[in-house]
């Protein structure tokens, strides 16, 4: 993007404070006015009350200079006030725009994205744009006037001196423009390095145990040294190129100054302009190298904020998910049937996991899938989800294709079990009422009681109103997976997907969380991916995936009586277990 198009982007946000921009634009007007004023009324005052002896002209000046000066401050102080409010709400709203983007798009955005680098684009960067916006803004357009302003003045003064002090704006301008790219290249790199960063930083933290556990935490600090390297690499490139420019901005400005000092006294010194003059110009080039200098490093604040809003518009201008926004339809049940048929995937569009998979599940009935570590079973899941599309075949929930079901009303009629569910920060009762916002506190407490957790809940300090941490620090994964299942429960969805609910739980904790699924499996459409083949010996039908085919399909008994791939990974795990 140039600076154009994003600032185009930006302004949509800006725009709903069009009334207070235009104020602030008037405010920075008058201060600009003010400020010009005061170098022409102190030439005058040396001039003709100074030099004269006139007193009382030397007081009423002071008197004016003083109240020009009081109103600049507040003038600045109003402005700037206006403008952090402006840009504080307009950030708001843009970090609101992403988060709900960021929540909207399809699961393989994030295949091939770290999250650190998300997470970034939604702190660092917004809140680069944020600083931008509050401190260069008005900058800019301060010094746009002011420089703008001067010239006017000073050619209407005197236009030999003028015309010494307006040769550096072409030089400046030029320069700004020969650093434009590699500027922005720059701020660009050095963000998407601070993104990486983080992504490590995450994982880094959130693997601590796995890292301690195999003595990995050297080899993990030589891949975080690696992106922090990447970082200061970039960075110190990033400032590089931007003090150089300022650096030149800022000779050019004192040269520009040094030479009208010169030929100021020149002129003066032959009576061609008078000391009021000299000192009204001094003050005025003063006034012009300063705004001309920070026009310089706003410039490079510039290309960082706009190099920002590119990162944070791309996720802005992904595609979200279809239909994610519907309303649902609350009355909207299904009765359970699902039918694959010849349905084929590839996460990458390379390597095939799916392949001509066909079954038929009736309502109410339990479907278990097994299968090697890797052969596509959460695959057929996040299909039926739709959290990924599939690439051939056809799926049906109840004689309708699940493309013709939007996509949040399908998912609100099913429940979900996690081998490792996530537990939000807040309280047990928070986290039970993501399955229904607006349960009664009766109801949220029957379906933990269906799920076997009540009595835990009551024997915590504050009840159903504990903190658990992030993350649910303080429970144990048992406790987690009761507590996600209550949290299905209270959603009384119409299909349920248990995918290794049981795997990652000691076994007295696993009979715990048995019941309580049993509980919930009843009348109900139910799909088991397991690894511990004992607990899906009792489904209606048992689907074999190996390879990302299907190889067997049948109940506990008739897959035994096959003696096929299921009877061996079953009589496998039966030996080991003894």
């Amino acid at each position: 993007m140039k600076v154009k198009s994003s600032f185009r982007s930006l302004w949509k946000y800006l725009s709903i404070y069009k009334k207070n921009i235009f104020l602030i634009l008037i405010l920075i007007l008058c201060t600009t006015l003010l400020s010009l004023a005061g170098p022409y009324l102190m030439g005058y005052l040396i001039d003709n009350g100074i030099l004269k002896g006139n007193l009382d002209l030397v007081v009423k000046y002071l008197t004016i200079l003083g109240f020009i000066y009081l109103l600049n401050s507040l003038s600045s102080w109003l402005q700037n006030y206006l403008m952090t409010g402006v840009a504080q709400n307009s950030v708001k709203k843009l970090r609101e725009d992403v988060f709900e983007k960021v929540e909207s798009l399809p699961l393989n955005y994030f295949d091939t994205r770290p999250i650190g680098d998300v997470m970034s684009r939604m702190t660092n960067d917004i809140d680069l744009i944020s600083n931008s916006l509050t401190q260069t803004f008005i900058q800019v357009i301060s010094s746009v006037l002011t420089v703008t302003g001067i010239l006017i003045v000073m050619f209407s003064l005197n236009w030999i001196l003028a015309l010494s002090l307006g040769l550096s704006i072409p030089i400046i301008l030029g320069l700004a423009l020969l650093f434009s790219a590699r500027v922005k290249d720059n701020f660009t790199k050095q963000q998407e390095s601070l993104g990486t960063l983080n992504g490590v930083i995450k994982e880094g933290v959130k693997g601590q145990k796995v890292l301690r556990v195999f003595g990995a935490e050297h080899h993990f600090f030589e891949r975080f040294e690696k992106a922090n390297a990447s970082l200061k690499h970039n960075g110190i490139k990033a400032q590089a190129v931007s003090s150089s420019m300022t650096g030149i901005m800022n000779f050019i400005n004192n040269a520009s100054f040094a030479i009208v000092v010169l030929i100021g006294g020149i002129l003066a010194a032959r009576d061609y302009i008078t000391i009021g003059l000299i000192t009204s110009f001094i003050n005025y080039a003063r006034q012009f190298t300063r705004p001309l200098g920070q026009l310089a490093g706003q410039y490079s604040q510039i290309q960082s904020a706009m190099a920002s809003t590119d990162r944070v518009f791309e996720i802005l201008n992904e595609e979200s998910e279809a239909n994610i926004d519907d309303p649902i339809d609350k009355s909207y049940s299904i009765d359970g049937e699902v039918i694959f048929k010849d349905v084929s995937f590839s996460y990458d569009k390379k390597v095939p996991i799916l392949r001509n998979i066909s079954f038929n599940i009736k309502p109410g009935k339990t479907m278990a899938i097994v299968g090697p570590t890797g052969s596509g079973k959460t695959t057929i899941i996040n299909l039926l989800t739709r959290f990924y599309e599939i690439d051939e075949g056809k799926i049906y929930v109840d004689d309708k294709s699940i493309k013709d079901i939007p996509k949040n009303q399908l998912r609100s009629r099913l429940g979900i079990v996690l081998q490792n569910n996530y537990i939000f920060s807040g309280t047990i009762k928070d986290n039970i009422l993501y399955g229904k916002e607006d349960a009664t506190n009766e109801e949220v407490i029957n379906a933990a009681k269906a799920a076997n957790v009540h009595d835990f809940i009551e024997s915590m300090p504050n009840g159903y109103d504990t903190k658990v941490g992030k993350g649910g620090g303080i429970l144990s994964e048992g406790q987690k997976q009761l507590l996600s299942i209550a949290r299905t429960i209270l959603s009384d969805p119409d299909v349920l997907i248990l995918d290794e609910a049981t795997s990652s739980i000691d076994t007295k904790t696993e009979l715990q969380v048995q019941n309580a699924l049993s509980k919930l499996m009843s009348h109900r459409t139910s799909f088991v991916i397991a690894h511990r083949l004992k607990t899906i010996k009792n489904a209606d039908t048992i689907l074999v995936i190996k390879a990302g085919e299907k190889i067997e399909e049948g109940n506990h008994n008739e897959l035994m009586d096959k003696e096929g791939f299921y009877y061996t990974l079953y009589t496998s795990q039966m030996k080991n277990m003894k």
